[in-house]
């Protein structure tokens, strides 16, 4: 299988459509698509979380060179939708950039294990945990993005933050029980890093007497726990954040918040289903 048919279809042509704007190919004066190896490997990268290596870039430029040759007008397509792709993230608000960059990491996960394609991807974020009837997926961005957003919420309450055992106690809780937790808390757990943007955006722009009054409310009950018991509750509360606003607050890609109002919502809702409880 050419290297564009595992990005592409492997990685979901349905995400393709959100990024299917106009660009210009990039071809050479020689008819060669010159910026296409390029491309794909900042695709990689983005969905690897991290700059490739030298050789793995090579390697790709290598396949999408193999690949050109067989198919120049397949290689130049995927290059046009690779390249508006690029563009429309660089644009986008942090929650729908993280959404994006979950939905290819969980197709990559489901190509085969000798995909190289996978092999590159896993080699920058391995896999920590992965459901495959629910398929949601825990790997070792998600520990770090779990590891922010309890820094963030633990530094507003005034409360332990993550140490350097966090992120190892929570690697080994999730290898064990991802797989068995009830669907609502997998669901949370899985996207935090999707999640975690929504609730900094509104509660940085929200009324600060609500806020005062939910630290207020959830700090004596947050040193009541473990940070086990922390960590799946603030994945909860994220959640539930997150869905609020989509369902009343957003246009997609674009947040409209009204502080008071907005907040009031949030607070009632996110907080009674949430956080400490």
């Amino acid at each position: 299988m050419q290297f564009r048919d595992r990005m592409f279809r492997g990685a979901g042509v349905a995400l393709f459509a959100l990024a299917l704007a106009t660009a210009p190919l990039q071809a050479a004066q020689n008819g060669a698509c010159a910026g296409c190896a390029a491309d794909f490997q900042r695709l990689l990268a983005f969905v690897a979380a991290g700059p490739l290596t030298p050789a793995e870039q090579q390697r790709v430029s290598d396949q999408t060179a193999s690949d050109f040759a067989k198919d120049p007008a397949g290689v130049r397509k995927a290059d046009e939708r690779t390249h508006a792709f690029l563009d429309k993230i660089a644009q986008d608000p942090p929650y729908a950039v993280a959404e994006k960059r979950a939905a290819f990491r969980l197709s990559v996960e489901q190509l085969p294990e000798n995909d190289a394609t996978r092999r590159i991807v896993e080699a920058h974020d391995p896999t920590v945990a992965f459901d495959p009837a629910r398929k949601r997926l825990i790997t070792e961005q998600s520990l770090q993005e779990m590891d922010r957003a309890y820094a963030w919420v633990s530094k507003m309450l005034d409360t332990p933050g993550p140490d350097s055992g966090f992120i190892p106690a929570e690697r080994s809780f999730l290898k064990a029980r991802f797989a068995s937790l009830p669907d609502a808390s997998q669901e949370a757990v899985a996207n935090v890093g999707r999640n975690y943007p929504i609730a900094v955006q509104m509660l940085a722009r929200a009324d600060k007497s609500k806020v005062d009054a939910w630290i207020g409310e959830s700090r004596p009950i947050a040193l009541k726990l473990d940070p086990q018991q922390r960590s799946l509750r603030l994945a909860d509360m994220l959640s539930q954040t997150y869905h609020t606003a989509l369902d009343t607050l957003l246009v997609r890609d674009s947040v409209m918040l009204n502080s008071a109002a907005n907040f009031n919502m949030l607070y009632h809702s996110g907080y009674t289903s949430g956080i400490y409880r």
